[in-house]
């Protein structure tokens, strides 16, 4: 039977008798459940506890923002809870972060108790009858269902803030949930005064100044004992077996640490307040109320007083935690997943990154591949008009995986989802419609992009037939029901759309929340992503609903899509309704402007957004006539660019003198502009993203255009537009990756300073498909040095820039006199804004456009000075450039060779496996290595000569598989650099440099060491056969007694001549070792007492390597910026974060978005808890206010003159999304 109270769900007359897991096709759906979406049981708590249930109430909850928390940590409250598998249940929790309290109720049919969702045994893909989780959907409140609020004790009840219901969508599982959420009972001013020291602190210094005598044993420490104290009050009268005491408000601790300002406290748990004479005086006392009695294995009940205290006092014990306490509390994590019956559930050993699609379909990245697609067929029965979506999110999820069974299956269901009939789904239509078609030669199973097509093109070759031709293309769109058709003629995407057709052509419903919006609109345009009329379309659709709703994060949604997509913005067409611009109603004037994305142009935008707080550079652009290199043939020819001395062409020139001049103007809008964002021009794009060669090609093609039209049309050259953009390849480290050469012959010197020749291709560059760096093999060195590169041609003069290659089988088009009469700065310009780039594919990496504008601004700047091997130093070298040294020392060689390069970047490498320190990173560029090689060995190690100001340090993260390297380089903000500098061998830092390898040659040996027996039994065999440990035992006379893990092979490695021994570190404490016969396998516990000893080592060698260098502190380099990539190496996205040192914040710069972050605690937590950080940017730290500065906007006037301010909040506050 059910339990007596009306909470859970009764059986139907009608249900058929229980089985577990029924046989036969159960019923699809229930009838309240039809066209809503739900989670499964895990996904469900985790959205809970991320405040991301976004359903009802829940989403208007006002959280208290100002106590930080992300993630709702909860404990139980008092005697509140039920068992965990009762039914019904009851689990009353409260977070300790923001003191929010939460109960979840769960209740089910005890007659059906077999019917309930189990997620053992489980199938792939899932049966018709199975049914794992329990996978909740919101819910009205059945009529039967008991509200157990409106019995709530009054101070409960009126904190009450949501509730909401939950059952199982599982057709025959009658489990439901009820989750109640409420404000804390200490109120948040209550809550500061219990904290404020300072207050405690005056009351004692009043006190002490009236009644000396009286408070002389009083202590300063009370001022933290406010939350213990009232913890203690309510423990007491919360405890049975004891009597509740009154408080005597002259109570010398009572009236220091609480006072009157404190009385509401007591008067909210309904002390009373009375005066007792004590020795015939008569004295203010606090009196306890009575409490209801605690019954042992009773919940407390919520219509209780005692249900109030115990609410309080769980909210006291947490302010004591987070003030610094030792209260030991159990966390409910694990009750919450016995109550709602998913404990236990397949999960998934290699979890993916939680993404848009695993919300679509209400399931967690630790899902195995069963519960996903359970969970697919739980959406998609209750909607099937978002079958569609559904399966997009399956297939997203399902590629991510490397299960090959999985995708088949995810991609089955899609494609079975497309075969489906729709709504619109159409025949051949009767003789009239078929002679539409037939006008346009069309059959009636054309896409709506080829029908669009063939009516441009009839209205383009037959101008006389365009009245006809849009009747025809109106009746196929009647026929098809396809308003984008029907309406093209007249220019469909630009007419007005209502609010309803908005919602229609999302499938979408008008109270579904903007993240699932957005993200519905973002799945129908993947669907197609060349379809841009259907694209165009559906974001109109989106800035409908953008503006009913007022929202400004769809509006910049709106923004992003039409930019990422090349889609004209709104208003900008002739005939069109609306003004909107895209861009959100209001702009905050004390931030930053953003930059808009025009086509995967997110790397460029955030290295504007950086070179913009460039000190030196900005003054270089903003004094350009005093920097300009002259324009005379001579001035270039005498140019020479970085360490490898690369000369210059007036081509080169040119594009350089246009690259100042747009950015000059964007530096001025953006220090102008009252909007949210600013769009830079595409000019600015194409003079850093496309190559010099494409960019020459562009032009000699309109200069041809003239000749080539006079010709026969048989031997007409056709112009085929741009090619993909083809640029050099990144600057390389400044010697091979820290992986051995395959042979000494290509371990050599060469030079190995960035080359900026442009290659000629005929296809995109393998770089520029790419959104990171590839690493290049030890032996692709030399492939980099012009004279071997085999795919190179030379850059032609101007004079020869429009005779093609005599080998092709073509005529030799010569310029005409107009285009002879223009100047390289006409002719280049004019590629530049003709020039087309595909935004869809041409990503390219930070690194290899940061390259680009640096060599560019060079190109067109003169020299200050020459050093002293020949380099043309300016500001830019001067600032951004570091001078490097590589030492190496090939086989039968004496000393080391040397070899000085200049690069404006330093490489880090993450380590293979788990995360790294910043100077782990770098000692993987700069330490010493061995290359075997033919021969003998090859040691080498790399040196600072010369630090520039700013200096740029990029994390290597592609991997010799192809594949990204995730692993987190944990970035300080602080960065010390004297360890790396070039000294003499014989100096005492380069003694520690020494010292330094060595420790880590024998750390990288520790961690070589399997730690468990599962890993590798052999290996670990190899170091205790010889010995077991005895703690009594002691070496044999005459022996030593050397670490059992500390041998390191000896080295014949010499500097100087000289012979280097690599110390070997050997713990202060050694146990003693016996040699003994072992059995075939090391015994457990001495298996483990090597893992322990190794781990020691570890610690010892780790904390000895980071005292080595802590007093070097001359070369401080504060963090300035930081260039994120998310995503993989052929696509993803980047961001910057960029510190305002004067005003001491964090600006994220996400395109169009600049977001603010106060704490460079919470910023280095972010960037150091995943592998999205790329580009560090660091600045000497003494002269970081003069190197680095984030420009303010201008104040704009009004017409009179007055300087109008922007409305600047209290504090910046949390804007910043993650």
């Amino acid at each position: 039977m059910v339990a007596a109270d009306s909470y859970a769900i009764m059986s139907p007359p009608d249900s058929p008798p229980a089985t577990q897991h029924w046989e036969g096709r159960a019923p699809e759906i229930k009838e309240y459940m039809a066209g809503k979406s739900g989670r499964l049981a895990p996904r469900w708590i985790h959205d809970l506890l991320h405040s991301e249930l976004d359903v009802g109430s829940f989403v208007r909850i006002e959280w208290d923002l100002d106590a930080g928390c992300s993630r709702h940590t909860l404990v139980p409250v008092g005697n509140q809870s039920t068992a965990d598998t009762a039914n019904p249940g009851v689990l009353s929790c409260v977070c300790t972060t923001c003191n929010y309290h939460f109960i979840i109720r769960t209740a089910w049919d005890a007659d059906r108790r077999v019917n309930l969702c189990e997620p053992f045994p489980h199938h792939f893909p899932p049966k018709e009858t199975d049914f794992y989780l329990h996978h909740l959907v919101s819910v009205k409140q059945p009529p039967q269902h008991h509200d157990f609020t409106s019995h709530y004790h009054p101070s409960i009840r009126e904190s009450l803030i949501a509730v909401e219901h939950f059952a199982c969508s599982a057709p025959r599982c009658t489990f439901q949930v009820t989750a109640e959420i409420s404000r804390p009972r200490l109120k948040r001013e209550w809550v500061q005064l219990l904290i404020d020291q300072e207050r405690i602190l005056s009351n004692l210094k009043t006190a002490r100044k009236e009644s000396p005598e009286r408070f002389a044993d009083a202590k300063d420490e009370w001022c933290s004992s406010a939350p213990s104290t009232l913890n203690t009050y309510l423990r007491d009268l919360l405890d049975p077996k004891t009597l509740p005491r009154n408080i005597s408000k002259r109570n010398k601790r009572f009236h220091v640490v609480f006072g009157e300002e404190c009385y509401a406290i007591f008067r909210a748990v309904q002390f009373t307040e009375e005066s007792i004479g004590k020795d015939g005086v008569p004295e203010p006392y606090f009196i306890p109320p009575t409490l209801e009695p605690s019954n042992p294995g009773t919940p407390t009940e919520l219509n209780t007083l005692r249900a109030f205290v115990e609410d309080m006092q769980a909210e006291a014990e947490s302010l004591i935690t987070r003030n610094g306490g030792n209260e030991t509390r159990t966390e409910a994590g694990t009750r919450i997943y016995k109550l709602l019956q998913c404990l236990d559930f397949p999960r998934n050993q290699n979890a993916h990154q939680a993404s848009d699609a695993h919300r679509i379909l209400g399931v967690l990245p630790d899902f195995n591949k069963a519960l996903i697609f359970y969970a697919y067929k739980r959406q998609s029965s209750l909607s099937e008009q978002r079958r569609s979506v559904y399966a997009e999110a399956l297939c997203k999820i399902a590629q991510e995986t490397p299960d090959e069974d999985f995708q088949t299956q995810a991609v089955q269901e899609l494609t079975m989802v497309g075969t489906l009939p729709t709504a619109d789904h159409h025949g051949a239509g009767d003789d009239l419609q078929q002679q539409a078609y037939s006008f346009f030669s069309l059959q009636h199973t054309a896409s709506r992009d080829a029908v669009i097509s063939a009516y441009d093109k009839k209205v383009e070759h037959s101008p006389s037939q365009a009245d006809l031709a849009k009747n025809m293309l109106q009746m196929i769109g009647r026929h098809r029901s396809d308003e984008i058709i029907f309406n093209h003629a007249s220019g469909p995407m630009f007419l007005p759309m209502d609010l309803a057709a908005a919602y229609r052509s999302l499938d979408c419903d008008p109270e579904w929340p903007d993240e699932h919006v957005r993200m519905l609109c973002e799945v129908k345009i993947n669907k197609n992503p060349e379809d841009k009329i259907a694209a165009e379309q559906t974001v109109k659709a989106l800035e409908v609903i953008a503006e009913d709703r007022e929202s400004s994060d769809l509006r910049e949604a709106v923004f992003a899509l039409r930019g990422g997509l090349q889609l004209p913005a709104e208003g900008a067409h002739e005939g069109s309704h609306t003004n909107s611009s895209g861009q959100p109603a209001t702009a905050r004037l004390d931030i930053p402007a953003g930059l808009k994305n025009i086509g995967n142009t997110c790397y460029l935008n955030s290295i504007l957004q950086y070179l913009r707080t460039v000190t030196p550079l900005t003054n270089l652009l903003t004094q350009y006539p005093l920097h300009q290199l002259g324009q005379d043939a001579q001035d270039i020819e005498d140019r020479l660019l970085g360490g490898n001395k690369t000369k210059v062409t007036k081509e080169e020139a040119a594009i350089g003198r246009i690259l100042v001049e747009e950015l000059n103007n964007l530096l001025s809008d953006l220090d102008n502009t009252q909007k949210a964002y600013i769009q830079p021009s595409q000019r600015l794009a194409n003079a850093v993203l496309l190559g010099t060669a494409q960019i020459k090609e562009s032009s000699n093609a309109a200069n041809n255009k003239q000749n080539e039209e006079h010709k026969d049309e048989g031997q007409k050259q056709q112009v085929t537009g741009a090619q993909p953009a083809t640029l050099p390849p990144p600057p390389l480290p400044a010697r091979p990756a820290p992986v051995p050469p395959k042979n000494v012959e290509h371990v050599e010197d060469t030079n190995m300073v960035n080359v900026t020749v442009d290659p000629v291709s005929g296809s995109a560059s393998s770089v520029s498909s790419q959104t990171l760096v590839s690493m290049p093999d030890a032996g692709q060195e030399k492939d980099h040095d012009v004279e071997d590169k085999s795919d190179m041609e030379p850059i032609l003069e101007q004079d020869d820039m429009a005779a093609p290659n005599p080998s092709k089988d073509k005529d030799v088009q010569m310029p005409d006199a107009e285009s002879q009469a223009l100047s390289t700065d006409e002719i280049v310009r004019k590629a530049l804004e003709t020039q087309k780039r595909s935004s869809g594919t041409d990503q390219q990496d930070v690194t290899e456009v940061m390259g680009n504008i640096i060599t560019r601004l060079q190109a067109s700047i003169r020299r200050t000075s020459t050093s002293a091997d020949g380099v043309q130093l300016e500001p830019i070298m001067e600032t951004l450039f570091v001078e490097s040294v590589e030492h190496k020392k090939m086989p039968n060689q004496e000393g080391f060779n040397t070899q000085s390069a200049c690069e404006f970047y330093i490489w880090a490498y993450p380590a293979a496996s788990g995360p790294c320190t910043i100077h782990e990173g770098l000692s993987r560029n700069f330490d010493l290595q061995r290359a075997e090689g033919n021969g003998g060995d090859v040691w080498m190690y790399t040196s600072i000569k010369k630090l520039p100001p700013v200096l740029h340090i990029v994390i290597q993260r592609t991997q010799q598989n192809g594949e990204k390297n995730m692993n987190p380089v944990e970035v300080s903000e602080m960065l010390y650099l004297d360890r790396y500098m070039d000294t003499p061998e014989d100096s005492p830092l380069f003694k520690r440099r020494q010292k330094g390898w060595g420790l880590q040659k024998r750390l990288r040996e520790l961690d070589g060491i399997p730690k468990t027996p599962d890993e590798d039994l052999t290996a670990l065999d190899k170091f205790t056969s010889d010995f077991v440990c005895n703690g009594n035992s002691s070496p044999s006379e005459g022996e030593s007694t050397p670490s059992l893990l500390a041998q390191p092979p000896s080295s014949s490695l010499s500097f100087a001549g000289e012979d280097i021994d690599i110390p070997t570190y050997t713990p202060e404490s050694e146990p003693s070792y016996v040699k003994v016969d072992l059995p075939p396998v090391a015994a457990p516990e001495t298996r483990q007492r090597v893992n322990q000893m190794r781990a020691e080592e570890v610690e010892i060698h780790k904390a000895e390597l980071e005292a080595l260098f802590s007093e070097h502190k001359q070369q401080a380099y504060r963090l300035h910026a930081v260039i994120c990539h998310s995503g993989g190496l052929s696509a993803g996205h980047y961001w910057v974060w960029i510190h305002d040192f004067e005003r001491d914040v964090w600006h994220k710069y996400n395109d169009e978005k600049v977001t603010v972050c106060e704490s460079t605690d919470t910023v280095l937590e972010t960037l150091n808890s995943n592998g999205d950080p790329y580009y560090l940017c660091y600045v000497q730290d003494e002269k970081k206010l003069d190197l680095v500065r984030v420009p303010q906007r201008h104040a704009s006037q009004d017409i009179d003159g007055d300087v109008v301010l922007p409305d600047a909040p209290g504090a910046l506050n949390d804007q910043w999304n993650g």
